[in-house]
């Protein structure tokens, strides 16, 4: 049986937007019932490339993800892992990317891994070198229509905080009156929030949480509730009655940043009638007062320190390690620092039972492959060479699109299309509706000649950069294999080529290099 995989994604968690998720997978299930199908789908935008559904696939097909130092995330083939398929079938672009970036990892899982990409919707696959500045096109105008969508939204955005209007429809402790754009108290959850507003005046966040959790209260959602989500709602000035817009701007649509924290002091907070307060505004600044004064006291929710390995440490999971410090007791009146996964701290082990280690594991670990990183990725560096090599042939043994001979055909309609309208100038009026159908066709004959130049002049232009890449990818990777034999790196340098650090267990670390 074919194995193939298949890609649905919708844009919010919303029920009509959840029906056209499954509607997507039923549709992919009886087109390709005689395949052995693995389906992998998300809720969110398509702009990112950070979406776990999308990761999971690019990584089931044989890549590994990097995130550039702007932001960006990006895709490379690993040189030992094969494919657990050879096609990925989508129903619509749109739905697996609104990025023009996606192009090139198209390339990257047909040019290293022979995984294909078919769109169902416009009939394309991206092993089929006719079909890629199609789809180049129809990716390029999806992300611009991102953009100007983004555009709109930001005036819109302007709008509402001239008129002080309720965005924020959905939050735990109201409900929403649409036609008055007014924020309505459920008594129930207006409860929950000033047991949790009084909770916080005395206790910090951890303790808060696990006091509301025993007394039986959720979320919105249903979840249980955390530090950061009690955290969120008391300091959110809408529980005293005010309306706060400005607290972040986008900065790159297409980057992992996507918005920016905005400074206290450019925000716009305004008291605001259709907003029913949920506690007073004494309440309020009581319980700020306080959590100001514990930060203070003991550095809660600050950053003491910035790690160099912060981000690195990265669990089976696919959440990010963070330091923690042991309680300290009588007989090790010393805090310890270590290393707990983020989803089994944030959710308990139920969630994840990977295990904690020790801050002197991971600087063992890092020391001795800082010693000996040329010679543990001599091998993938030079396997790496032979693949880029390879692909400098297929480009140079590709098809040449002759231009000259395009740009030649067009001269030649445009001349004659010179005639045509000399000749309709000095004709009768009955000649003239002859001629003018002979220039209609001539122009639309000119048109498609003219894109036709302009599509292969971007291939050719896609082509050399391509080429280019290839050649400062060889260098840089050479450069590595002729560095000096016992040569180590710094732990510094060394973290600089580490991408992450996979904890597998307590005694099993690996690493992912970034080689290019």
């Amino acid at each position: 049986m074919n194995n193939i995989a298949c890609y649905i994604r919708v844009s919010t968690d919303k029920s009509d937007q959840q029906n056209s998720l499954e509607h997507q997978r039923a549709m992919l299930e009886s087109k390709y019932s005689e395949s052995n199908i693995t389906m992998y789908s998300d809720t969110g935008t398509g702009t990112s490339f950070n979406r776990k559904g999308f990761k999971q696939l690019l990584y089931d097909a044989g890549l590994n993800m990097r995130k550039l130092k702007d932001g960006r995330i990006t895709f490379e083939a690993d040189v030992i892992r094969e494919p657990l398929f050879k096609e990925i079938v989508v129903l619509s672009y749109s739905r697996f990317s609104r990025n023009i970036a996606i192009i090139d990892i198209l390339r990257t899982l047909w040019d290293y891994k022979k995984v294909y990409v078919r769109f169902l919707d416009v009939n394309k696959c991206s092993n089929e070198t006719s079909d890629m500045p199609y789809l180049q096109m129809l990716f390029t105008m999806a992300e611009n229509e991102v953009a100007e969508t983004s555009k709109r939204t930001k005036r819109g955005n302007q709008t509402t905080i001239i008129q002080n209007k309720i965005r924020n429809n959905s939050i735990f402790g109201w409900t929403f009156n649409r036609e008055t754009n007014s924020l309505i108290a459920d008594e129930e959850e207006k409860k929950v929030v000033e047991f949790i507003f009084q909770t916080a005046l005395t206790n910090g966040l951890k303790l808060t949480a696990k006091i509301v959790n025993e007394k039986g209260y959720r979320t919105k959602k249903g979840n249980l509730w955390t530090d950061s989500t009690i955290k969120t709602l008391i300091t959110n000035p809408k529980y005293k009655g005010y309306n706060v817009r400005n607290k972040y701007t986008s900065e790159n649509l297409f980057t992992e940043s996507k918005v920016k924290y905005v400074p206290k002091k450019d925000w716009v907070i305004k008291k605001n009638d259709r907003i029913e307060p949920l506690v007073s505004e004494e309440l309020w600044d009581s319980v700020q007062y306080a959590l100001h004064q514990r930060c203070i006291a003991g550095n809660k929710g600050q950053n003491a320190r910035i790690y160099d390995t912060r981000g690195k440490i990265k669990c089976r999971c696919g959440a990010s390690y963070n330091r923690a410090v042991t309680t300290t007791v009588a007989s090790r009146p010393l805090a310890q620092h270590y290393l707990i996964c983020g989803n089994k701290k944030k959710y308990t082990k139920s969630y994840c039972n990977s295990e904690n280690i020790t801050v002197g594991m991971l600087d063992s670990f890092i020391e001795e492959q800082r010693k000996n990183y040329y010679k543990n990725v001599q091998l993938q560096i030079q396997i790496k060479i032979i693949q880029l090599q390879e692909d400098m042939v297929k480009v140079n043994n590709s098809d040449v699109i002759d231009i000259k001979n395009k740009e030649a055909e067009l001269k030649k309609l445009k001349s004659k299309m010179e005639r045509l309208i000399d000749t309709f100038l000095s004709s009768s009026e009955t000649m003239q509706h002859i001629v003018e159908k002979k220039i209609n066709e001539l122009e639309s004959k000119i048109k498609v000649i003219e894109a036709d130049i302009n599509r292969c002049k971007s291939i050719n232009i896609d082509k050399e950069k391509h080429k280019r890449d290839i050649v400062n990818k060889i260098a840089k990777l050479k450069l590595e294999l002729n560095k000096a034999e016992g040569k180590e790196l710094t732990r510094q340098e060394w973290l600089y080529k580490v991408n992450s650090i996979i904890i597998e267990s307590k005694t099993k670390f690996r690493v992912v290099y970034n080689l290019d």
